[in-house]
């Protein structure tokens, strides 16, 4: 299944405990995180492009066991037989990475899955959530055009417009069958990603959806809210939190991290070494006791998270088995304008475990069924504010709670 987010581009950034790597792509998703470099001279010629591609690939690529790849090359110039020997080698037609900063977001993440086009969330105080849409709705027609049989990109084109622009929506509802909903892009050029409110027993509640290039700063100011009260503990959120951007990641990491700690490690062929993730702020959160919720749709940049704090023994975790979703996917330009995605390392935890297909598993289990996960899953996309948290049954918050109070 394919995921894609229809929002803004994200701006990269330069850090010196990045290695100076440029997260030009920054989406730490399903598919890991994207490197990009730089291009080259542009030619349409087949055997060159596959020239170049095999060249990238046994140069960078790295297999589940971390070693390169031989490569058959008899059916040169075919580049789709490469991608054929991995399932981690990717030809991105450039449409695909292209955006306009121009054109308005509605703040939905997509999926194509077989058939159907699902919503897999929406993005906090976007269009698409003021709008009602929900995980598990399926898109069937935009501007009353039907997406049956399009791929992803074609709908995502659809989907897409100038700022204050109208669009509507046809879709079917796992609850209410089918409506059609209207809705206004937004000229906002990044969607908050964060949310935050004080409990009961001055017990904090943070809530990060995704770790995008204003989550940091969000953060903060959440914090310096929640740290007015004398905090007795802090729950941070990161359930159905599919990652993000990695330096939003690490901003995040570090604030509840002394300085020097390992955020994480990323282990592949860069130069032959693992290359450490540090700890960079002198005045950390550690005044409070911290539990991290996790589940099945923690991945990636949220599996970092989540494994760095509880690693240096700064928190404790609570939920089900992250997705397990940890490798680095490196973005090569090839000289066609389109693009080569290979997996060029491993995300390890602090403790030099490896994330992928392991996961993260919690300290506390608390398991939902799928109809619990279904309500939980309604009520954080149905938020703009948190008043819903004074009423849930949600039993992984509720076990969240429970160990302050086993703390005393």
């Amino acid at each position: 299944m394919k995921n894609s987010v229809v929002e803004p581009k994200q701006v990269p950034i330069f850090r010196p405990n990045l290695w100076m790597i440029a997260f030009s792509i920054v989406m730490l998703t399903n598919a890991g995180c994207a490197l990009k470099h730089q291009s080259l001279q542009r030619t349409s010629d087949p055997a060159v492009i596959f020239d170049q591609a095999v060249t990238l690939i046994e140069k960078n690529y790295i297999d589940k066991n971390g070693q390169k790849i031989q490569l058959d090359t008899s059916k040169r110039p075919d580049i789709r037989s490469l991608l054929a020997q991995s399932d981690s080698i990717r030809l991105i037609p450039a449409e695909d990475v292209q955006q306009d900063q121009s054109v308005g977001a509605i703040g939905l993440i997509l999926a194509k899955k077989d058939d159907a086009l699902l919503i897999e969330g929406t993005l906090l105080k976007s269009p698409a959530r003021n709008a009602g849409l929900r995980k598990g709705d399926a898109i069937i027609e935009v501007n009353g055009k039907s997406v049956l049989g399009l791929e992803l990109r074609e709908v995502i084109q659809l989907l897409r417009g100038a700022p204050g622009t109208d669009i509507t929506i046809k879709i079917s509802t796992r609850l209410d069958g089918e409506k059609t909903l209207k809705l206004k892009r937004s000229t906002s050029t990044v969607f908050e990603s964060t949310a935050g409110r004080l409990l009961k027993n001055d017990i904090g509640y943070l809530r990060i959806e995704r770790f995008y290039q204003n989550t940091p700063g969000e953060v903060k100011l959440i914090l310096k809210q929640l740290t007015k009260s004398h905090l007795k503990g802090l729950i941070i959120d990161v359930r159905n939190n599919e990652g993000g951007v990695l330096y939003a990641v690490t901003d995040v990491a570090e604030l509840f991290m002394k300085r020097n700690e390992i955020i994480a490690s990323l282990g592949g062929r860069y130069d032959g070494r693992v290359h450490e993730l540090n700890a960079w702020i002198w005045f950390p959160f550690l005044d409070f006791p911290i539990v991290v919720m996790i589940d099945a749709k923690t991945a990636v940049g949220a599996e970092m998270f989540a494994a760095s704090l509880r690693d240096n023994h700064h928190a404790r975790l609570v939920g089900e088995k992250t997705a397990g979703k940890g490798e680095i996917q490196s973005v090569y330009p090839l000289r066609n304008d389109s693009f080569l995605s290979i997996r060029t390392a491993f995300i390890l935890t602090p403790a030099g475990e490896p994330i992928h297909s392991k996961g993260v598993k919690p300290d506390a289990e608390v398991i939902l069924s799928q109809e619990e996960r279904d309500s939980v899953y309604d009520e954080m996309q149905s938020f703009i504010t948190l008043d819903y948290l004074d009423k849930t049954n949600d039993m992984q918050l509720k076990a969240a709670m429970a160990l302050f109070t086993s703390q005393r």
